[in-house]
């Protein structure tokens, strides 16, 4: 079973994203309110998918990302934002397993999952 944490600063989507994943048969292991949170939660779990929001008031997404790479934690990192622009997913690209926007989340979890988790190179960005 696939096993997921969620870092987003809004309780409504996480509430909604942990309904989602459970109905897929996706065990969510956890999730924070805020980077900082998510990164102290993650020294201790094991999931294989991160989710990742940008926006956040403590600590931006890509900066949560940094800091999960120095673990020694295998899992993968998955951008989340509302904000789907060039500049977001190229960086998306330099330092996360995936990206997707969160208009997206929820009618392709399936495709995502299956595409972050195949042992590929490419990087899996999901477009509108």
């Amino acid at each position: 079973m696939v096993k997921v944490f969620i870092i987003d600063d809004s309780k409504d989507f996480i509430n909604s994203a942990i309904k989602l994943l459970t109905e897929e048969g996706i065990e969510v292991i956890g999730y924070a309110y805020s980077g900082k949170e998510g990164i102290e939660s993650l020294q201790n779990l094991n999931p294989d998918i991160v989710f990742v929001d940008i926006v956040m008031p403590d600590m931006d997404g890509f900066s949560v990302i940094k800091e999960l790479k120095k673990l020694n934690n295998p899992f993968k990192t998955v951008i989340l934002t509302l904000y789907d622009n060039d500049e977001y997913r190229k960086v998306s690209e330099e330092i996360a397993d995936g990206f997707v926007s969160k208009s997206d989340f929820f009618s392709k979890i399936k495709e995502i999952l299956e595409g972050i988790l195949r042992e590929e190179k490419k990087k899996t960005i999901y477009k509108k």
